[in-house]
């Protein structure tokens, strides 16, 4: 059997000092909700397009043109190997200029003594 305590009162009370300041006295829910946004599309403008009607016909009349590429695996390997000769190149660049700044360093050194 449910007791008269298990259930909870709800009291409302208004009053002319609550209603004049609603904003005043807000709820942590009402806080936390987001301010309601507007998700709809704008209309269309024919003036903000920037091709004109013509192109744009006759670019749809145009069947779309298929792309084959029989050999991606040779293109994937050409291009692996090409990176691959670019990094080792730019590591020999990082390697000299270290060297040279080592020397720089050691001159520096010789001219302040």
């Amino acid at each position: 059997m449910a007791s008269a305590d298990n259930f909870r009162t709800v009291i409302i009370i208004s009053d002319e000092k609550t209603d004049e300041q609603p904003l005043a006295r807000r709820t942590r829910r009402s806080q936390r909700k987001r301010s309601s946004t507007d998700y709809s599309y704008s209309t269309y403008d024919e003036s903000d397009d920037l091709a004109t009607s013509d192109s744009l016909e006759s670019e749809m009349e145009r069947p779309l043109k298929k792309q084959k590429i029989s050999n991606l695996d040779m293109i994937l390997i050409r291009l692996f190997f090409t990176k691959r000769v670019k990094r080792r190149k730019l590591k020999e660049e990082v390697q000299h200029l270290h060297a040279e700044m080592v020397k720089l360093e050691i001159k520096l050194q010789e001219l302040k003594h």
